[in-house]
């Protein structure tokens, strides 16, 4: 009697854990279709995009800006992602100028850059991780949230925009792609707003 008691407990936990995996799954399918359908997507290249969740992020002063990135693999192969993530960016302000990374700001304080130095161009973030070969499946995503902040000052209130650039192996071995997200805009609000 004991052993038909346990048995049908088990059953129902495992009916129930069934369930809330199949409705995480869904979730995160259509969380990521969404993002696919929206204008927040890089431009397909060997069946990858690279997708945030908003392109519009507003935050105050001080406050670390964080995106939140997703990398679609929509073909039906499983594919060499690389590790760590490996991205890189290109902010300017509302002026169309580009925007001083942490890095110069700290240099250019302690004496070691002018003003004119270091400020154009993709600006590299080298993610942590292991250095192993990574994959990501068919059909599959994978999530990462980058904090701009820490490549870039944001702590004048302004309005800004971010392009970020994520570089993948190619199908072929041969190099890599790009994919670019172009327009992440950015607005800083003082804090006594």
């Amino acid at each position: 009697m004991k052993k038909a008691k346990v048995l049908v407990k088990l059953a129902a936990i495992l009916a129930l854990s069934i369930c809330v995996i199949t409705l995480n799954f869904l979730v995160i399918n259509a969380q990521r279709l969404a993002i696919q359908d929206g204008d927040n997507c890089s431009i397909e290249i060997e069946g990858f995009k690279l997708c945030a969740e908003s392109t519009h992020i507003e935050a105050k002063t001080n406050q670390d800006i964080k995106v939140q990135l997703l990398l679609l693999n929509s073909s039906e192969k499983k594919k060499l992602t690389g590790r760590p993530s490996f991205y890189e960016y290109k902010a300017v302000n509302e002026s169309g100028e580009s925007l001083e990374t942490v890095f110069d700001k700290e240099a250019r304080e302690k004496g070691y850059l002018t003003d004119g130095q270091g400020k154009k161009g993709w600006r590299r973030k080298l993610r942590g991780g292991s250095s192993s070969r990574t994959f990501i499946d068919a059909q599959a995503s994978q999530k990462e949230e980058v904090n701009l902040s820490k490549t870039y000052d944001f702590t004048a209130p302004g309005k800004y925009i971010v392009s970020i650039k994520r570089n993948l192996p190619s199908v072929d071995g041969n190099g890599f792609v790009e994919l670019i997200l172009d327009k992440i805009e950015i607005e800083i609000k003082d804090e006594i707003n």
